[in-house]
């Protein structure tokens, strides 16, 4: 079969899940509580697997495959132009710093933890702790492209620490806003805490206009500038995983195209010299990438193999959201 056709049914089920997951998280019921189409994406994707495997098998392997690496890496790539330079000046350096530390330690925390304590596989541990301290399920995915996994592995851990960063991040969305009645902070300062701890983009904003104030404002742009990390994340890794697994092959490092393309539209967007009507038509492209990225991941996640993943990675995401409150809190508020 030629290549184009060979994609089409498999491209065909993730683009129909991925636009009833775009249409359901443009629901005002479900953006109030932070459920973003990423995260619908996936649940849709998995119910199909598990309940209609028919539909995911056979003619439709290599249009899911092709989703979960090209538009995986596409969306990722344009991912970019919801962050400008600007957003860097409105917090400041201690808005930047703040982010670098508590992305830095929630990663160093998570994989030492994972590994460790927990005895998890490294791949695992690294996919809950990317998305515990950058950007949810959108780190997780932007991730998996450089860990190398073996096909069979991939699903059943993309899903595991979307699930995980998905459960606590909607635990969030009803305990800061306790806090905050508790603590009685200043609304810009709690918008720093909100926008450097919380999971999701989507959960940030809706944690944001539940309070009100310059904590939504605050909240979002911190949390952008933490995305904008993504990029050094993933060259680190890359090259990281370079010199760890492939020293003795003599392979030559890979460095993800799709970070470097990402760092491209942060520039185009900051110059804003695309029409707004393009950047909007790209910037839905890129979220229907990634929104076909995760169909197609939750398509191969059954009960089965997430089973088999455990209790341990479920503790490593309550550790985590631990330190982002305490730490996160301690840095911002005290």
């Amino acid at each position: 079969m030629p290549p184009l056709p060979r994609f089409l049914p498999g491209l065909g089920l993730t683009a129909l899940i991925a636009t009833l997951a775009l249409i359901a998280g443009g629901r005002s019921e479900l953006q109030a509580i932070g459920l973003a189409p990423l995260t619908l994406a996936i649940v849709l994707g998995a119910l199909v697997g598990n309940f209609m495997p028919r539909l995911t098998s056979g003619a439709s392997q290599a249009g899911i495959k092709f989703a979960q690496r090209t538009l995986l890496r596409s969306g990722v790539a344009l991912y970019g132009l919801n962050l400008s330079l600007q957003d860097l000046t409105q917090v400041g350096f201690s808005g930047i710093g703040i982010d670098f530390l508590m992305v830095a330690s929630t990663l160093a925390l998570g994989c030492f933890v994972g590994t460790r304590w927990l005895g998890m596989d490294r791949d695992s541990a690294l996919l809950i702790a990317a998305g515990s301290a950058i950007c949810g399920a959108a780190a997780i995915v932007a991730t998996v492209p450089l860990l190398r996994m073996r096909t069979a592995d991939t699903a059943a851990k993309t899903a595991t620490a979307v699930a995980t960063v998905v459960l606590f991040g909607t635990l969030a969305l009803f305990l800061y806003p306790v806090l905050f009645a508790w603590l009685g902070s200043e609304s810009s300062l709690f918008g720093m805490f909100i926008g450097s701890t919380v999971h999701e983009v989507a959960q940030v904003v809706a944690i944001g206009n539940a309070i009100g104030g310059e904590a939504a404002q605050n909240a979002v742009i911190v949390k952008m500038i933490r995305v904008l990390l993504l990029v050094p994340f993933l060259l680190g890794l890359s090259f990281w995983i370079a010199g760890r697994d492939d020293a003795a092959s003599g392979q030559k490092i890979s460095i993800p195209w799709f970070a470097l393309v990402f760092l491209l539209f942060v520039a185009i967007n900051s110059l804003h010299i695309l029409p707004e009507q393009a950047r909007s038509v790209l910037k839905l492209a890129g979220i229907a990438c990634l929104a076909s990225a995760m169909a197609a991941f939750g398509m191969e996640t059954t009960w089965r193999l997430l089973r088999r993943a455990g209790f341990r990675p479920l503790l490593l995401g309550a550790i985590l959201f631990v330190h982002l409150v305490a730490v996160g809190g301690w840095i911002n508020l005290g």
